[in-house]
């Protein structure tokens, strides 16, 4: 079953010329993860310190190995433990 309803826009959409400006300012792909980079490895660095406040004992590449390989299970479907 299908319903067809019009939906009214909320807005002047001003801001959209800008808005798409900005969600094309890069023009490499790569630029945009090497923007993201120190925000993912804090983030991962403070994950890192709670773990070993509750008696994590890994090292921080051991732990970024760990993330890698539970990324990779959950990415194929299998069972994440």
């Amino acid at each position: 079953m299908k319903i067809f309803k019009a939906l009214e826009g909320k807005g002047d959409l001003k801001e959209k010329d800008e808005i798409m400006k900005l969600a094309s300012d890069y023009t490499d792909p790569y630029d945009a993860v090497m923007d993201l980079m120190p925000d993912l490895m804090d983030s991962l660095k403070s994950q890192w310190e709670e773990m070993k406040e509750e008696g994590y004992s890994g090292s921080f590449s051991e732990f970024l190995k760990s993330e890698i390989d539970l990324k990779k299970k959950y990415k194929a479907g299998g069972r994440v433990r």
